[in-house]
């Protein structure tokens, strides 16, 4: 069935409507046979969730990926970095329903563990402090704003040559969180009461699966889908 799933997302275009039907059946069957907290099992409920975002199904795919760090939590004291990633999907998914306040407290617990695992100076680091950025701006928050956007300035302009749309984005919003009410759009944000809804204008996500993250962590943590979890096969 997965082989299936593939299939419907390679054509053109993707049969995203029948992938969720097949992958639906496909998380039922591991839930059932391997449990609910199987690496397998979650990294299938991720790409389930992927799948609900390509149909802007954004309370589905909060649901299943919320459902996935819950696994985590369970388990582990200090929850890995791959679940930091899963929660700035979140915060995206919070961000494009206009809960700016929820997406905000979720960005706010992923940073210091994103500047601890990649580096203060990172692309990593200065993507999530961008996503930041953006939502303070969409809550009005302009001081809270320019900091972490400033930061995620310099880091991209040292690495424009491989970031450029990165920097573009973050001039945008630097010049939309400097000059309120000129909204310099751009490639990046649309007005507080509108934010768009796909795009660069919204926080990207890097989290569970290879195919969405950044060159960056598939050359860090290898292309397979449980990279991240070591070689057991219960999270924990």
């Amino acid at each position: 069935m997965v082989r299936l799933v593939k299939v419907y997302i390679s054509q053109s275009p993707p049969r995203i409507s029948d992938a969720i039907d097949l992958q639906q059946q496909v998380v039922k069957i591991l839930k059932a046979s391997l449990g609910d907290d199987h690496v397998v099992t979650l990294v299938e409920m991720g790409y389930l969730a992927l799948f609900y975002e390509e149909q802007d199904r954004l309370e589905e795919a909060e649901r299943v990926l919320q459902s996935i760090v819950d696994v985590y939590r369970r388990h582990n004291k200090n929850m890995p970095i791959l679940c930091y990633g899963i929660m700035q999907r979140i915060a995206r998914l919070y961000f494009l329903q206009g809960r700016f306040e929820e997406a905000m407290c979720a960005l706010v617990e992923c940073v210091d563990p994103y500047i601890e695992e990649y580096g203060p100076n990172s692309v990593e680091s200065a993507r999530i402090k961008t996503d930041l950025a953006a939502t303070f701006y969409q809550l009005g928050d302009m001081l809270e704003a320019e900091r972490p956007a400033k930061e995620a300035e310099q880091v991209f302009a040292e690495h424009i040559d491989t970031h450029g749309e990165d920097y573009m984005d973050v001039l945008n919003l630097l010049d939309n969180i400097q000059n309120p009410g000129t909204n310099h759009i751009g490639r990046a944000y649309g007005k507080p009461t509108a934010p768009v809804k796909t795009g660069r204008g919204v926080p990207r996500i890097e989290g569970l699966h290879p195919r969405s993250r950044s060159p960056e962590l598939r050359a860090k943590h290898g292309d397979q889908d449980t990279a991240e979890v070591g070689n057991t096969n219960q999270v924990g």
